[in-house]
């Protein structure tokens, strides 16, 4: 990033001088033009200049507003990453605000006056509620500004400085600049248009500011459509991103665009009123992305297991979920047959040795060293039989229940845009039979490299046009091809499809256990150690589950811990120190921050391999006092919110 940032700046100073001619070659302000900024009745809060001084004392002098925003370092290279906080009252200007900059970083230092870089987006690092250049009026810290609109003869400076400007407020350097920045500046329209429509950016300043605002990302549109243009987004020559979008999934990628908020901004500068076709492509998409993040590095097997559901119906469940046994499913969430959560509770405790002699010596008999029968898998030597593919109208009331129960996983990802277009990224709006083709299109098209393969191969059909056409085929069209694979995947592959899918109901099952003893005796039978398929599985529905999990949290602290109490439950009571950062993010989402936070304290301390205690080195000259790195992690918490790491 540094070779990069070099090269920027060099390309970018070559610039300055023909920049500063421009400005000096700008016509004076005429009256009219001074009484049009006059008539917002802005005045500078830190110089008290109005108007008049601003536009006739300077040449390149302009009115700006603030932001409280988070700059991770990748942010360099991808500037849709930036987080904005808050949008502050008050206008400034821009020299006046420049002066209060460069006073706070000389005097307070760069990191407690802009923030720096905070970590990235993986390793995060929260941004201290101290950090900040000065306290605006009323009485917020920022630590960024961009520019106002106001009337053409001010949108001509900021035009021509538009990249200083940029480059300054995503990489902190105005010589940093590239294209993308551009393009990143209608995803901060899109986040103001947000915050208003949730109720966290209004009022009359709000309001005004907004519209200013994209009457600027309208006026800078062309320098994005001319770096479009060029192929510098996306290493390929493109058009306008809303056409685009609209037109086929090929322009919805991730490669095509990092970051949905650009879509809003851009609509909104353009003027363009959301079609239902628009509402189709974005909730999907958003559905798509959003499914993406909570199962990242997590297994597929819950995923293809949904899409099963969303293809057969209750045919499916009635065929997987063991319903012989007692256990019901409904919407892919377990409900296990009290006797066999007695029977694996008996087992737990027996695991445990919370039990007396003589019913100890019971419970042994019966179940022998492997313990209770895990209930309603598959047999391998189960005979292939064809599945019908259902239509919305064979079971509808299970399919809204399916749906409903699966973007309630998603409901975090889906709320910063719901308020802005009424509810339809949770769903509304929408007729039944499309919501329901719309997740089969956003989860079987999961992940990235998935998509672009499906755009590249033509596979993926655009949802709202198949609908639009006819949307009797429109099912046919769009579920018939999954249909297909999946079964030729039962045919081809029979036994690895079994077992992966006994593994997920394995998992189900230990999920769902009623209480702790339950849930430690199945999990000494099915996942004693941390690893293999069932305890991936395990963790992607420990992951995604919420309310509808019983004990929850504390089925995550044992998983994290190893322990129910003091009694070791997995991986013989030792914390799981290597787990993923984005593995540990995704429990913190599923419990809530301050669970968490019990969890890590209950994990820190020194875990791995253990010493002799004379403290003599070995061989290798490691002992206690000079452990092997590799061998030994001194765990004090994960530090989501702080850079990550043990």
């Amino acid at each position: 990033r540094a070779r990069a940032m070099a090269q920027r700046a060099t390309a970018n100073a070559a610039a300055v001088p023909l920049m500063e001619k421009l400005l000096q070659a700008l016509p004076e302000p005429t009256a009219q033009d001074v009484q049009e900024i006059e008539g917002h009745r802005l005045c500078c809060i830190l110089s008290g200049d109005g108007a008049s001084e601003v536009m006739r004392n300077s040449s390149r002098d302009f009115f700006v507003f603030s932001l409280r925003v988070r700059r991770p370092e990748d942010v360099i290279d991808a500037p849709t990453l930036l987080e904005v906080a808050q949008v502050l009252s008050g206008a400034y200007s821009n020299e006046a605000f420049r002066h209060a900059a460069e006073y706070a970083v000389r005097t307070a230092g760069p990191e407690a006056a802009h923030g720096g870089f905070a970590g990235s987006c993986k390793n995060a690092i929260a941004l201290g509620p101290e950090v900040g250049l000065f306290r605006g009026a009323d009485g917020q810290l920022m630590n960024a500004c961009l520019p106002l609109y106001l009337n053409d003869a001010h949108f001509a400076r900021v035009r021509i400085q538009i990249k200083p400007i940029l480059g300054y407020f995503f990489t902190l350097d105005p010589l940093g600049y590239k294209g993308d920045q551009v393009i990143a500046l209608f995803g901060i329209l899109g986040r103001m248009l947000c915050l208003r429509a949730e109720g966290a950016l209004v009022g009359e300043w709000a309001d005004w500011l907004i519209a200013d605002f994209t009457r600027l990302c309208a006026g800078v549109r062309p320098i994005a459509m001319d770096y479009l243009a060029s192929g510098g987004y996306g290493a390929v020559a493109r058009g306008d991103v809303l056409q685009e979008f609209v037109a086929s999934p090929a322009g919805r990628t991730k490669d095509r665009l990092p970051s949905l908020g650009v879509l809003i901004g851009w609509a909104a500068a353009v003027g363009a009123a959301p079609t239902v076709h628009f509402h189709t492509a974005f909730v999907e998409e958003l559905w798509r992305r959003g499914f993406g993040a909570l199962y990242k590095g997590q297994p597929r097997e819950p995923i293809f297991e949904t899409l099963e559901r969303l293809l057969y119906g209750d045919d499916e469940e009635q065929a997987d979920s063991g319903a012989k046994d007692g256990a019901t499913e409904n919407g892919g969430a377990s409900q296990n047959a009290a006797a066999k959560d007695r029977e694996f509770a008996l087992w737990g405790r027996y695991i445990r040795k919370d039990l007396a002699k003589k019913q100890a010596e019971e419970v042994r008999r019966k179940f022998g060293a492997a313990g209770p029968e895990v209930e309603g898998l598959l047999s391998p030597d189960a005979e292939f039989k064809p599945r019908r593919l259902k239509s919305y109208e064979d079971a509808p009331a299970y399919f809204d229940a399916l749906v409903d129960g699966e973007l309630a996983k998603i409901r975090r990802f889906c709320a910063p845009a719901a308020a802005l277009y009424e509810g339809r990224p949770f769903g509304e709006g929408f007729t039944p039979k499309l919501r329901r083709l719309m997740l089969v299109q956003a989860l079987q098209h999961l992940g990235n490299d998935t998509m672009n393969d499906a755009v590249e191969r033509g596979a993926y059909l655009d949802t709202a046009r198949c609908f639009g056409d006819e949307a009797a085929s429109a099912e046919e069209r769009i579920c018939a091809p999954l249909h297909e694979r999946f079964e030729q995947q039962r045919r081809e592959r029979s036994a690895a499809v079994i077992r992966s899918r006994n593994a997920l109901h394995t998992a189900r099952r230990i999920a769902a256990a009623a209480d702790m003893d339950a849930f430690v005796g199945r999990c000494a039978v099915s996942c004693p150690t941390r690893g293999g398929d069932v305890f991936d599985c395990l963790v992607a529905v420990l992951a995604a589950g919420g309310a509808g999990t019983p004990l929850h949290s504390e089925k995550v602290e044992a998983l994290l811990t190893g322990k129910v109490g003091e009694d070791e439950v997995i991986a013989k009571g030792t914390s799981w120190v290597h787990c993923p950062l984005e593995t540990a993010r995704q429990l913190s989402c599923a419990v809530g921050e301050e669970a968490f936070m019990c969890i890590e304290l209950k994990m820190r301390g020194t875990w791995g391999h253990v010493y002799r205690e004379s403290d003599l080195p070995n061989r290798h000259g490691h002992c206690n006092s000079n452990p092997n790195p590799n061998l030994v992690v001194n765990f004090s918490g994960f530090r989501l919110a702080t850079g990550g790491g043990a």
